[in-house]
Parts: C-alpha cells; sequence; structure tokens
C-alpha cells in the first residue's frame, strides 16, 4: 500500500485532492534531500498524525503532517541543543531574543532540548513554501546551534 493510500485510511476521505497535492510536495522535498518517503517515514502512535525524518547538515528535520479538527497542517521542528546544565535563565532570555529575530519560524523547548518549529494549514503551502521554510529551518539551525554553544557550552541534539 502507498503512502497516500496509508494517509487517506488514517485520516478519512476529506480533503482527498488536498492530501494528494501535500503528498506530492512531501515526496518532492524529501527527494531533493535525497531520502524518499518510505526511507524516512516515522512510527508515530497518534491516529491523526503521520511524520517522517531527514537531515540537511548537521540538522534533524521532523516533518509532520497532522489532522486537527477536519484541517490539515504541515509541522516542521528541528531540535537545536539540549538545554544547559547552567545558566539557564540566561539560556531562556537568549531564545526568547533569538525568536523575535525570526520569519516563520519559533523557538520552543520541548522536555529538555530547544527546538525550532513552524505549523502551516496546508491550504498556505506549496511547493516552493514547503522548500523554503526546510531550507529556512536547516539554516537558522546552523546558526543557533553555533551561538549557543558557544556562548552556553550546550551539546547539539543528534
Amino acid at each position: 500500500m502507498d503512502i497516500l493510500n496509508i494517509v487517506k485510511k488514517i485520516f478519512g476521505p476529506e480533503k482527498n485532492d488536498q492530501l494528494e497535492d501535500i503528498l506530492k510536495i512531501i515526496e518532492e522535498i524529501l527527494s531533493t534531500v535525497g531520502t524518499n518517503m518510505e526511507e524516512s517515514k516515522l512510527d508515530t502512535t497518534d491516529n491523526n498524525m503521520f511524520g517522517w525524518l531527514f537531515k540537511i547538515g548537521i540538522a534533524q528535520i521532523f516533518l509532520y503532517l497532522i489532522k486537527d479538527e477536519n484541517k490539515f497542517y504541515i509541522k516542521i521542528i528541528s531540535p537545536l541543543t539540549y538545554l544547559p546544565k547552567n545558566n539557564i535563565l540566561p539560556f531562556y532570555r537568549k531564545l526568547l531574543e533569538e525568536n523575535l529575530l525570526l520569519n516563520d519560524l519559533s523557538i520552543g523547548v520541548d522536555k529538555n532540548i530547544a527546538v525550532l518549529f513552524c505549523i502551516k494549514n496546508i491550504e498556505d503551502i506549496d511547493y516552493e513554501t514547503l522548500k523554503k521554510l526546510v531550507e529556512n529551518i536547516a539554516e537558522t539551525h546552523s546558526q543557533m546551534t553555533e551561538k549557543l554553544v558557544e556562548e552556553f557550552q550546550t551539546k547539539i541534539f543528534e
């Protein structure tokens, strides 16, 4: 069974054309980074989420297709660094300051990891938009991890 049929089975019949279009876009993006949908597919425990994992440079990128109240979203997450053991308040301040400078991305904390992320409605996504988001996450990841490691001696998420 191919990915489209699996996604349709999981998410149901609504918005099949949009699902088909976004899956083609995801497939093209994965192809440009040297992987495919089957190789990079993630096993998720959430029936309303389908995901893929790939790398660009040192950035691990988790790309999810999510159904929430009959709307579909793309969520992209890239873990940056583990939280430092010391100077946690200056570290959080740095994250907040950097967050103000970002376009289309946000910085957050998940458990003990600083992450870059964005969430977009699939109605707002085309190939070029998703490609730019993925490139922006990879580039911002490199810049941010360099700053955080240098200033706070944090460990990069690998």
